[in-house]
């Protein structure tokens, strides 16, 4: 092939890839500007600011600097939207054959949009979308096949490190998907074929996570802040303790004993996790003085839980329903639909005005604060055929299973059925367990299961199509 055809073949490429990221553009475009959550005014001020956020790394505050150019919002979901759009683009080529891969990989980025969550996250200002992107990476990086090159695949590794290093909760999903790797390994041992092959990817994926986790709290000290992590995890893991009923048994057991202050209101504890953490009128923390002056009895009492015995096994316990309650929550538009996002007393609003002034009337004319277009976002029919679609996607999972198809698919494939998924269940595990069960955590990334099986059908449907 000459130059003139692989410069031509370049073109369609990138052409595709950029109509794909408009196509998963739809939903902020639906929306009439870039979609937002509560948290979004968090991420606006600390990367504008360049003040560390107390609950979260900063390095999603500096994505959304960096990539906005200090011009438009509209560029920070363009970023996101390409670069899903070059990783879908890239993991539906290695599932189908050559001459389908254009046509597919717009069929699929199709299916998604108008299927799943995926363009509700790719056009929304959250780090949650970097979730899905953490687990793409590690099956870029750990699968065996000629067609990714060494540095295709350190290229993937960095995607993958500066993910991880958007949110506390990627860092432990990269984390928990190199453990895995590391006992399949270790279990295996030498008599794996891949055995060195394997150990020196887990070499480089674990180094890669411990550079991202050692980031965090190094850029947060450069900035003039504490060499930490974050100034709120006894809250949040309070706040987890108190919707699996831990706190109140623990507090029912040693009140007595040990004193502590938050014993003054064991019996008017909130109803669940998100007042714990954040209702200034019915949380105890605020009564307390805050996140800050509750940090040294809040870590008493949970570093005491996780010693003794009784209350690490219900750590355990509560841990994997909430993981199993976080599998089977996942709305579309969950935390979307808010009159708050148009009242003076949110932050997102507040930053918006400050720091995007021109962008200001798009933000307000918007769906989510019901501007010209006179209507709330409504996410009912869209819940319904999302979970039609994982519905008729699990049928099919276990059909295969049941008639033993899974051997029949590629290579590639089969190592992605078994990466991908298990991302899935380490997200909810991850959310579920150490935060609290929200469905919008696990909405994030459960869209890669209708990818999964819509490459599982192109493949089936390719082999019949053979046979005949």
């Amino acid at each position: 092939m000459d130059i003139q055809s692989i410069g031509k073949d370049l073109r369609i490429h990138f052409a595709y890839i950029i109509g794909a990221a408009f196509i998963l553009m739809g939903a902020a475009l639906y929306n009439g500007y870039p979609l937002v959550y509560s948290d979004t005014g968090t991420y606006l001020h600390s990367g504008f600011t360049l003040e560390v956020p107390r609950d979260r790394p900063i390095f999603y505050g500096l994505f959304m600097r960096l990539t906005s150019l200090g011009f438009s919002l509209w560029l920070v979901a363009l970023a996101q939207c390409l670069l899903l759009s070059s990783m879908l683009a890239r993991f539906i080529s290695l599932q189908v054959k050559a001459v389908d891969q254009r046509g597919m990989f717009l069929l699929g980025t199709v299916f998604l949009a108008l299927t799943s969550s995926l363009s509700w996250y790719t056009g929304q200002l959250m780090a949650d979308i970097f979730a899905p992107v953490v687990i793409l990476s590690a099956y870029f990086f750990f699968i065996k096949s000629d067609r990714i090159s060494r540095r295709e695949r350190l290229i993937w590794l960095l995607v993958g490190g500066l993910a991880m290093m958007m949110h506390l909760s990627h860092v432990a999903i990269g984390f928990s998907l190199g453990l895995v790797g590391l006992l399949y390994w270790g279990i295996k041992g030498r008599k794996m074929p891949d055995w060195q092959y394997l150990g020196k990817r887990l070499g480089l994926w674990m180094a890669t996570w411990l550079v991202a986790l050692l980031m965090v709290p190094s850029t947060h000290a450069l900035m003039g802040d504490e060499f930490r992590f974050s100034k709120a995890s006894h809250v949040f893991f309070m706040g987890r303790m108190l919707d699996s009923g831990i706190l109140d048994r623990y507090l029912d057991e040693y009140c007595e004993e040990k004193q502590w202050e938050l014993c003054q209101y064991k019996d008017q504890l909130p109803e669940g996790c998100m007042d714990f953490i954040w209702n200034q009128e019915k949380s105890p923390v605020y009564q307390m003085g805050g996140w800050e002056a509750t940090e040294q009895e809040f870590s008493q009492i949970i570093n005491h839980t996780l010693r003794h015995p009784k209350y690490l096994g219900l750590h355990f316990w509560e841990g994997g329903v909430a993981t199993f309650r976080q599998l089977l929550q996942n709305p579309v538009g969950e935390g979307l639909i808010s009159d708050w996002y148009a009242s003076e007393t949110c932050p997102v609003y507040l930053h918006m005005q400050k720091f995007f002034p021109y962008e200001f009337s798009a933000y307000l004319n918007s769906r989510q604060c019901v501007g010209i277009f006179k209507e709330k976002l409504d996410f009912t029919w869209l819940n319904i055929l999302s979970n039609l679609v994982l519905s008729v996607g699990l049928l099919i999972t276990l059909g295969f299973i049941g008639w033993k198809k899974f051997r029949l698919l590629s290579p590639s494939l089969q190592f992605a059925w078994l990466v991908l998924p298990l991302g899935i269940l380490i997200n909810a595990a991850v959310t579920g367990a150490l935060a609290n069960v929200y469905g919008r955590l696990e909405s994030r990334v459960i869209w890669l299961f209708p990818l999964l099986v819509l490459m599982l059908a192109y493949q089936w449907y390719q082999q019949r199509k053979e046979a005949v």
